[in-house]
């Protein structure tokens, strides 16, 4: 009776590697999944005029390992020419110039430490890589249980200068240097 005891309990604890895929046809199906991966920027045009413009990733998978009661070594891999803007040309500029995605075809993000897989809301740090190019970047967090694992929500964001992103502003529009980062996945807990 002890040894299925201490079996039971070690493998209660154990962890297991876990992939999981998000992929979606459009812009319009990224923009309506339950699971999501959005950024947020602003322009402004001729110095007078904000507008708001996001970004869907159409195809990003999570790699992550998972007890009861931490998420280790949670990296997601991110399909840089997957990224839609819902515009022809802005999403051109952006694989051609800002993200280079025929050299890059890849974006990455780490977690720096596991993850606390209570209930609630936290903050962590991860590391962004964008080309060669990385930064540390603060993540607001919010798990929750769900039926097959967590739901995992959060929000960053990251600047183009700090990256070595190349400004994509043209003559009568500016981008602002600040972008925000929304998601809302689930995650499984096998």
């Amino acid at each position: 009776m002890l040894v299925i005891m201490i079996f039971c309990s070690l493998f209660s604890f154990s962890s297991f590697a876990t992939e999981k895929i998000f992929a979606f046809a459009s812009y319009d199906e990224a923009k309506e999944a339950k699971n999501y991966l959005k950024f947020e920027g602003e322009s402004t045009k001729l110095g007078l005029v904000t507008t708001d413009f996001d970004g869907y990733v159409k195809k990003f998978k999570i790699d992550y390992q998972l007890t009861k009661l931490k998420m280790e070594k949670l990296k997601v891999i991110i399909e840089a020419k997957s990224i839609d803007t819902d515009s022809g040309s802005r999403n051109e500029k952006m694989y051609e110039l800002c993200l280079e995605t025929k050299k890059y075809p890849q974006i990455s993000f780490e977690l720096s430490k596991a993850l606390d897989m209570q209930e609630g809301k936290q903050q962590v740090v991860g590391i962004l890589k964008v080309r060669e190019n990385q930064v540390e970047v603060p993540i607001e967090l919010e798990i929750k249980k769900s039926e097959s694992g967590y739901r995992v929500e959060g929000e960053t964001h990251f600047s183009l200068k700090e990256l070595k992103i190349a400004d994509p502003s043209i003559s009568i529009a500016s981008v602002n240097d600040k972008f925000d980062i929304d998601f809302d996945v689930n995650l499984d807990a096998n």
